[in-house]
């Protein structure tokens, strides 16, 4: 059975009732690369204008984006 795993940016983007489609528009990327950060396959490599829009959208701080994509075993508390 699969381990089901809710990656941090994914809570972060459904609390605020966003969805994929609002997250590439502001990011300047398609869908599919969204699913892809999601499912964890990949990492966002953005600008740092790209940053700056997805953390307005998402009303955090770069600091708070950063540490949504961090590895579980990385994580401070």
């Amino acid at each position: 059975m699969a381990k089901k795993h809710r990656h941090k940016f994914v809570i972060r983007r459904k609390d605020l009732g966003l969805t994929q489609q609002d997250i590439a528009t502001a990011a300047g990327v398609t869908t599919r690369t969204v699913q892809l950060w999601e499912a964890g396959t990949h990492m966002p490599s953005l600008s740092f204008s790209q940053v700056a829009d997805l953390c307005e959208l998402l009303r955090c701080s770069v600091r708070d984006l950063a540490k949504d994509f961090e590895p579980k075993n990385n994580q401070t508390p």
